[in-house]
């Protein structure tokens, strides 16, 4: 018996979501590689050795990894423009 539920998804859903998830894997290993590459400079700005820096990053992705299904329920839970609007504005920040 097979009971495996099948996706209500149209073709063109399923197509921007597969693009949506390869764009942020993109992303997250963009941030992992810029992070180390950026490893140098944080040590002699903030003046602190190796295994100081590499805690802070490994902090900082710990926190990106954990964020982003807690976004995804708070959008889920609080479905109004605020959430659209501050995630513009932090992207835009971010960018600048």
């Amino acid at each position: 018996m097979n009971t495996a539920k099948r996706s209500d998804l149209t073709q063109p859903q399923r197509t921007i979501m597969v693009v949506v998830l390869m764009t942020g894997s993109f992303c997250t290993v963009l941030n992992q590689n810029l992070l180390a590459t950026a490893s140098p400079t944080l040590m002699r700005y903030f003046a602190v050795n190796t295994s100081t820096v590499q805690w802070l990053t490994t902090g900082f992705l710990m926190v990106n990894g954990v964020m982003i299904p807690v976004s995804a329920y708070l959008r889920k839970s609080h479905p109004t423009n605020l959430n659209i609007c501050a995630v513009s504005k932090t992207g835009l920040k971010k960018f600048s």
